[in-house]
């Protein structure tokens, strides 16, 4: 039983705090303690939802430089702003594009930011709780001479990103087996994600079509990639690295050194 002294009414909102029922007194919850319980309950699936994202980008092995790369923060000018666009919708339908397999490329010089926008891309799916690998290709051929099921885990992964592609085969002359054998593990990769049914975005300095003209990549990956690919997205008119220097210059003005 309840001590009948406390208060029956809430000072704040004065709504009852205790409840008669069948000659039985139950406590209640006013309005004050519901929006409190509310707001912690909240902040609860707040943290649950920070955590699950951190351990997200943990998992999809994300370099440190793009961990807090948005669209909200990211610079979008003339010459990108089509692109951006076309990959927040993108995100927006994540679900019809896992569905129905829809992969990206996206080329553009050196600094044009291609790597930026996958990483928005992929943070974005992340915090939809979505999970994804963020890799390169020259990273999963080192990962492929300590552990061959590298593959298993490729092929599983909602989404994969596959970083800066092609500069593995650049000077394949000099070292023709080397390179041979990036095209095997490429066809392994691009055959994990077209015959599992899932999307694989991919950022490069070449065009698809330059990937065949200028680094003879074999037949069989141009036309795996043609069946991976729904999009290709040039970036071009911004140098990223360029801008980034000078806003470190600047930094270090004010630091005096």
């Amino acid at each position: 039983m309840f001590d009948t002294t406390e208060k029956k009414f809430c000072e704040t909102c004065g709504e009852p705090q205790f409840v008669e029922f069948e000659g039985k007194v139950f406590r209640a919850n006013c309005r004050c303690l519901t929006e409190k319980y509310e707001k912690e309950e909240q902040e609860r699936q707040k943290q649950l939802k920070l955590k699950l994202f951190k351990q997200l980008q943990v998992n999809a092995s994300m370099g440190e430089e793009y961990l807090k790369a948005r669209f909200e923060t990211a610079i979008v000018n003339e010459h990108n702003k089509g692109v951006y666009e076309k990959a927040k919708n993108y995100c927006k339908n994540y679900i019809q594009v896992y569905k129905e397999n829809h992969g990206l490329y996206i080329y553009g010089d050196n600094s044009s930011g291609k790597t930026h926008l996958s990483a928005c891309i992929a943070n974005d799916l992340m915090e939809k709780d979505i999970q994804v690998i963020f890799t390169s290709l020259g990273s999963i051929i080192r990962e492929t001479f300590r552990n061959d099921l590298i593959y298993e885990r490729l092929a599983r992964v909602p989404f994969l990103f596959l970083d800066d592609l092609g500069k593995e085969f650049i000077g394949r002359e000099n070292d023709a087996q080397k390179a041979k054998y990036a095209e095997t593990v490429l066809k392994n990769v691009l055959d994990a994600r077209v015959n599992n049914n899932k999307p694989l975005i991919i950022t490069s300095n070449y065009s698809m079509e330059k990937l065949a003209t200028e680094l003879k990549l074999d037949r069989a990956i141009l036309e795996r990639l043609n069946v991976a690919i729904s999009r290709e997205w040039e970036l071009t008119g911004t140098n990223f690295r360029d801008l980034k220097l000078e806003q470190k210059i600047k930094k270090a003005d004010r630091l005096g050194i």
